[in-house]
């Protein structure tokens, strides 16, 4: 006799608490840098704001790089890097993206790379961007 489970029935016969356990990860920035800069300014202030069910930490490479956090799967994740340019009339560029906490549980390790450019306002060089690179890792924390 062959036995046949559909999805939804394994769903009842292994309880969705398999899919839902609360686990730690670390959030870091594994790289952020300047990719290039066509007259938008020469001093930044960059980093990364990562905001977990309305709770703001910041990640900065000359700082707080990493945070770990506990993650349950209706935990609402939002990353966003950005950099602002030190000036009298400061330029700002960011790129965001939103998680859920059952798209990180779904993998240990992985990374999410964010790409955006701040675009110069004012001044002669208005109109000129800088481009950045962002890579965020996100590694289940092993006991």
């Amino acid at each position: 006799m062959k036995l046949k489970f559909s999805f939804p029935l394994l769903l009842l016969l292994f309880p969705v608490a398999l899919f839902s356990q609360n686990a730690s990860y670390t959030f870091s920035i594994n790289h952020f840098s300047l990719q290039y800069n066509n007259h938008v300014g020469n001093e930044w202030s960059c980093g990364v704001k990562l905001t977990v069910d309305g709770k703001d930490y910041r990640l900065s490479q000359y700082g707080t790089n990493s945070v770990t956090l506990s993650i349950k799967p209706s935990t609402n994740i939002t990353i966003t890097a950005y950099a602002l340019e030190s000036d009298t009339y400061p330029d700002y560029g960011s790129k965001s993206i939103s998680l859920s906490g059952s798209d990180v549980l779904r993998k240990n390790n992985t990374e999410y790379q964010l790409n955006f450019t701040v675009r110069e306002d004012k001044g002669r060089y208005a109109g000129n961007v800088a481009g950045w690179n962002c890579i965020i890792r996100i590694q289940k924390v092993t006991d």
